[in-house]
């Protein structure tokens, strides 16, 4: 039976109200999870180990394992409404679905590809472990090496929860001087040019998200972009008036078929959401195929990422183009 999490104190920001219910809905989970133990106490083959052994036998698991660590650099230029032009070429780093306790040969790559690399504000969109409270301490200290290795960008280092982060890890990522963004919104910018950089809480599998808590903490008049765990929530944040919303969760399925078709399928998540660029009326939005992996640390048609995104203002028209 999996240990209960010791108690931690909580930062006193944190809205009680959403703490309780975080914390509600984490002890359902681990009440469902011990009801399906067996009498006997022993758990069979989780399938993803299973899944394991069939490629070690198929010869072909190492080659799923280079991809894992065959970290890529995804470029993206963006057009956010309304977006200033003191801000014109902002970069944004995301890193997203790290579940760094899964191997620890991956922090280093990541650093690696870190070095000599300039951006303004850096984005970690949820998931940071993968599954086990016994290797808390292995994710926190691969978090501390990717923080250091991040250094002090201008705009800061924010990051938002996804649905395997519990409430005792985000009090630690918290202690370590991470910013998350729980349901809330910081302000950012430099001179005279600013934006609203908001984040919410899992919607997945908590279901403790909120874009409208976000949206209300976003002054009305500032270009806004959203940090979401799960891209789902993409018609929310159209409405709530986001330019742009930066996901991960999907892993872009992690293991595809050639040509990327992805194996797994999301009920939540709409085709159109589930992989790289999309768009929900004026809403543009990315969901990455994420940075480390789930379960395995195993990779097949679908290369792992970090993002730097280049965020732009629109074009001016000139006069010859306004009478076209």
């Amino acid at each position: 039976m999996q240990a209960l999490p010791k108690p931690v104190e909580f930062p006193p920001r944190w809205d009680p109200e959403w703490v309780s219910r975080r914390t509600s809905v984490e002890v359902a989970r681990r009440e469902r999870l011990h009801t399906r133990e067996p009498a006997s106490g022993r758990l069979p083959p989780a399938p993803h180990r299973i899944f394991a052994w069939a490629l070690k036998a198929a010869g072909i698991y190492r080659r799923g394992y280079r991809n894992f660590l065959d970290l890529t650099l995804t470029r993206l230029r963006h057009f956010p409404p309304l977006w200033p032009r003191g801000l014109d070429g902002l970069r944004i780093l995301q890193l997203s679905d790290l579940h760094l306790d899964l191997d620890p040969a991956l922090v280093p790559v990541i650093c690696a590809r870190l070095r000599d690399l300039p951006f303004d504000l850096a984005v970690l969109t949820g998931d940071f472990w993968d599954v086990s409270l016994a290797r808390e301490a292995s994710a926190v200290a691969g978090l501390k090496t990717l923080l250091s290795a991040l250094g002090r960008p201008a705009l800061g280092v924010h990051a938002v929860l996804g649905n395997h982060d519990t409430l005792q890890l985000a009090a630690r990522l918290e202690s370590l001087g991470l910013s998350l963004l729980i349901n809330e919104a910081v302000v950012l910018g430099h001179g005279e040019s600013h934006f609203a950089l908001a984040g919410i809480d899992d919607a997945y599998a908590f279901g403790t998200g909120s874009v409208e808590a976000a949206a209300r903490a976003c002054p009305g008049s500032l270009p806004r972009i959203l940090l979401s765990h799960s891209p789902q929530v993409a018609t929310a944040a159209r409405d709530a008036g986001f330019g742009l919303m930066l996901s991960g969760h999907t892993h872009g399925g992690q293991i595809c078929l050639p040509g990327g078709r992805s194996l797994v399928t999301m009920e939540k998540i709409p085709a159109p959401l589930f992989r790289g660029s999309w768009r929900a009326g004026p809403l543009r939005g990315y969901t990455t195929t994420g940075t480390g992996a789930c379960h395995l640390p195993i990779r097949f048609n679908c290369p792992p990422e970090m993002v730097l995104h280049s965020l732009h203002a629109a074009p001016m028209l000139t006069k010859s183009s306004q009478n076209l």
